[in-house]
């Protein structure tokens, strides 16, 4: 039986670049290739698409520092042509990576152009992709609505749930609607609050603290803090506003709701 060919996606433009690098280690390690021949492609962190990087399989936590998808000497850029479905996956040369012509650089390009055409070379039929990505271009359904355009199936939920279940703020909303319980809280737009304001709407909504303010579209604990009662209300300002501006760091839409023990 003709093994399946999966392309398996990794790195990434969001905060969770290097978890996803960690979690394709493990996704690797563990498929049969008796039946699967992954595809590795890399996603650095400025959204270059790229194969033949440093091979994800010797990635761990146990180095001086996490690791990333860069761009070697030997990388090609991954292009897409959508029109093709499951065969439109091409690698272009590793000096197209600097080359913002004809659309490399975008991971598009039109492959009527018969000037580009001859310096492609097909990735081969892919039967499906393994989204190992986290966070915003990964999980949030932006890469799965790509996938759904050009036809080809992919691991995970769908467009829709992605996008709802990326957004906490809207994830509970469906759910409240839905009559499922969820942690009580508000959302504030980090753009543009006021610590006093932010407190008072704590309070009308009957929060009671600790709390916890954290980026409706981040994971992995990334600008998430833990606010204790403060004796004074100066103070207690001063928390919500230094914890609103590390989620803000993140993601201008920030969550801040009441423990649950």
């Amino acid at each position: 039986m003709a093994k399946k060919r999966i392309v398996v996606l990794y790195g990434g433009r969001a905060d969770e670049h290097s978890i996803s690098c960690i979690s394709t280690a493990g996704v690797l390690a563990a498929m049969d290739t008796e039946r699967f021949e992954p595809i590795p492609v890399g996603i650095t962190k400025d959204g270059k698409w790229i194969i033949d990087g440093e091979d994800p399989r010797g990635w761990n936590l146990d180095g001086d520092e996490l690791p990333t998808v860069k761009i070697t000497p030997e990388s090609r850029p991954v292009i897409l042509d959508p029109s093709r479905g499951k065969d439109g996956f091409f690698a272009g040369e590793p000096d197209h990576l600097s080359n913002a012509d004809s659309g490399f650089g975008t991971s598009f390009v039109s492959l009527s152009d018969p000037e580009i055409h001859h310096v492609l070379t097909s990735l081969g039929h892919v039967d499906a992709v393994l989204p190992v990505l986290h966070g915003p271009y990964g999980e949030d359904g932006t890469v799965q609505g790509l996938l759904e355009m050009m036809g080809v199936p992919y691991v995970g939920c769908g467009v829709f749930a992605s996008a709802a279940c990326m957004d906490k703020h809207y994830t509970k909303v469906v759910l409240n609607a839905a009559g499922i319980p969820t942690a009580p809280g508000i959302m504030v737009d980090a753009r543009a609050f006021t610590a006093a304001d932010v407190v008072a709407q704590i309070e009308a909504a009957g929060l009671a603290y600790p709390l916890f303010v954290k980026p409706s579209r981040a994971g992995s604990s990334f600008g998430v803090t833990k606010v204790d009662k403060a004796e004074d209300l100066e103070t207690q300002q001063d928390r919500v506003a230094a914890a609103i501006a590390t989620a803000g760091e993140h993601d201008w839409k920030v969550l801040i709701e009441q423990d649950i023990d």
